[in-house]
């Protein structure tokens, strides 16, 4: 319960995070990724206000034991300490290579796979994705991305 309620509350930083990088872009190009943070800034919150409600209402204590050692235990922690680091890195780097690197480790870190040719693979399928998004965002919605290193 307190893992998620942690969980639930990193989301909601890193939603607030992503809307504050995204103020100064022109209203078109900031609109989506605007809409998607308050979208999931208020699904989590609903998440945790039912959550807790709901431990209320069953009467159950909430244990407070080792809260990070939990919620780095089933790969969670790791994964929103990539998407912090996404969302850091995604102006300097740019769309394609942040993109790239953050699916790619993040894919490394969960298959955990060390043969070179899975991790070939790996950053392979990333990269497509990353041009599927890119060219979809870019071309499709006419979205400018940040183009970091490569302007």
């Amino acid at each position: 319960m307190i893992r998620d309620v942690v969980f639930a509350i990193l989301l909601i930083v890193a939603s607030v995070i992503g809307y504050i990088k995204v103020e100064n872009l022109s209203f078109t190009s900031s609109f989506f990724p605007e809409m998607v943070c308050v979208v999931l800034t208020t699904l989590v919150f609903i998440d945790i206000t039912l959550r807790i409600v709901k431990r209320i209402i069953k009467k159950q204590s909430i244990k407070k034991k080792n809260l990070f050692i939990d919620l780095f235990a089933d790969k969670a922690g790791v994964a929103i300490i990539l998407i912090l680091l996404y969302i850091v890195i995604l102006k300097d780097l740019g769309f394609i290579a942040s993109s790239i690197l953050f699916i790619g480790l993040l894919s490394l870190y969960i298959k955990k796979v060390s043969r070179v040719l899975d991790i070939l693979k790996i950053f392979t399928f990333s990269f497509l994705v990353t041009l599927f998004f890119y060219f979809i965002f870019y071309h499709l919605f006419n979205i400018q991305l940040p183009r970091g290193i490569i302007s």
